[in-house]
């Protein structure tokens, strides 16, 4: 993650994906990468609901998903690409890149 970006939380959800939960800790935009393995399936509000922006933010939201804006909360759902798991499990927890 980007030097400010903090990891909230990494839950498991139903049907093998997550929700990732990021805080943006500066007063600039901030954008990161999911890193190899991983896939983003859609934005999510803080109640792990689909987000439906407003009108005017539709466009930049559907241009640069991961983006954070100062100081902003962001709620992701993600899926671990099924061929790093060994077993062939779709789990997002099981089989995912390795922390070195």
């Amino acid at each position: 993650l980007p030097a400010g970006v903090q990891l909230l939380g990494l839950r498991p959800q139903p049907g093998g994906a997550a929700s990732l939960s990021l805080a943006n800790l500066t007063p600039c935009r901030q954008r990161f990468q999911l890193g190899p393995g991983w896939r983003l399936e859609g934005q999510l509000d803080g109640l792990d609901h689909p987000l439906t922006p407003a009108a005017g933010l539709a466009d930049s939201l559907r241009l640069d998903p991961l983006r954070l804006d100062p100081w902003q909360l962001g709620f992701w759902r993600i899926r671990a690409q099924s061929s790093w798991s060994s077993k062939g499990s779709v789990r997002p927890l099981e089989g995912g890149p390795k922390a070195r």
